[in-house]
């Protein structure tokens, strides 16, 4: 059985969750994680999630250890392709500085990415697009994630 946030069994399948309105979650690991990354100045740093029944970009702009160096994290989400839809986005946990880049409901989709090397600046970006069933670009969706 899948632990879930939503049921009476112990844990949760979710480490971003609000803990203020769900109290099994993994806040605690998901702090400690950022943390870390922000202690050891760790950049570049995307999680590529699915299954979630919604697609959305997130980025998270945090300063867990209060050194004034913040820390940057993005989330890409995509799914399902054949599964049930979600009527809404959950709500962004409180307790960090998360913001959606983009998100959208009730629509089947695929997330689409990509390493690619630019002319203009010889590097190579992180292309992040959320198709649809028909494999058509959705609105807002595009995201360039060029390293730091």
């Amino acid at each position: 059985t899948i632990p879930s946030c939503f049921t009476n069994q112990l844990g949760c399948d979710s480490w971003a969750t609000n803990s203020s309105e769900f109290k099994k979650t993994f806040v605690r690991e998901r702090n400690d994680l950022l943390e870390f990354l922000d202690d050891n100045n760790i950049k570049n740093v995307v999680f590529i999630t699915t299954d979630v029944h919604f697609p959305s970009n997130i980025i998270v702009d945090e300063d867990p250890n209060h050194d004034r160096d913040r820390v940057i994290v993005h989330e890409i989400v995509s799914g399902p392709l054949a599964a049930i839809t979600f009527p809404k986005p959950n709500p962004l946990d409180p307790t960090i500085n998360a913001t959606y880049l983009y998100h959208e409901n009730k629509i089947f989709n695929f997330g689409y990415l990509k390493t690619q090397k630019q002319e203009n600046d010889s590097r190579v970006h992180l292309i992040s697009e959320i198709r649809d069933g028909d494999g058509l670009l959705r609105p807002g969706s595009y995201l360039d994630l060029t390293p730091q």
